[in-house]
């Protein structure tokens, strides 16, 4: 796991090398701080009331996005960019639990369900420039690849808490998911080959996450501030 989240910071210095001879080439590495949630559908009348439970107990979850961008400027205001990110996403729930001898609540339960990817983003860029600065707008898709997912869980009752970590079998949930995408940003030039990038993004799952009766539609937004090397002309 660790060797895989360190991937993207090491192409990111191999990259941003080959960045300073090419024009028209913007590499660098960016991160995210982003609110994910889901959202239940069922066609299947036996999982209608837990669909409605979750639905409605579930809250969003602070995760992140990281990585490395590689970003090509092609005819007039058009361009490409991609890259490779690992991103955390997930949900989280509070709960009291109650004691079935008695119907009594004896504890509250926090429980955080999350979802670590490896991310491909293909986006086009339509892109404004203006002096040192320049607008931008994307859109494209990402491909995530599930490399794991587990509960962590917090137990309080009595004024004591314990915590406990649950893997998720991997079984339940499709292991590649599609996401379209979206942004608006703006690239501030500090260097002659060095740009500031602050960027306000949102994807939404085109294919259901789960493999069961529920159909799971994960939704993240975020604001990405990356530092990029290159030349844009």
């Amino acid at each position: 796991m660790r060797k895989i989240i360190l991937l993207p910071f090491f192409a990111f210095a191999i990259l941003t090398i080959s960045a300073q001879s090419n024009r028209k080439l913007l590499i660098g590495g960016t991160f995210s701080p982003d609110y994910s949630f889901r959202i239940l559908t069922t066609s299947d009348t036996s999982s209608y009331a837990l669909m409605k439970n979750k639905n409605s107990q579930d809250r969003a979850f602070l995760g992140f996005t990281s990585g490395v961008v590689f970003q090509k400027k092609l005819l007039g205001i058009f361009g490409f960019e991609t890259g490779l990110n690992y991103s955390r996403k997930g949900e989280q729930t509070s709960r009291d639990t109650i004691n079935p001898m008695g119907g009594i609540a004896f504890g509250r339960l926090n429980e955080v369900s999350l979802y670590n990817f490896l991310c491909i983003p293909l986006k086009l860029r339509l892109h404004f420039t203006r002096s040192k600065s320049s607008l931008f707008v994307t859109a494209g898709v990402t491909t995530n690849y599930l490399l794991d997912a587990f509960v962590e869980s917090a137990m309080t009752s009595k004024g004591q808490t314990s915590t406990f970590k649950t893997e998720i079998n991997k079984n339940l949930y499709h292991v590649l998911l599609f996401n379209t995408m979206f942004s608006v940003g703006a690239d501030f030039q500090l260097m002659k080959r060095c740009f500031l990038r602050v960027e306000t993004n949102f994807s939404k799952s085109i294919n259901s996450f789960r493999t069961d009766n529920l159909n799971s539609y994960l939704y993240s937004g975020g604001l990405n501030i990356g530092l990029l090397f290159g030349s844009k002309k």
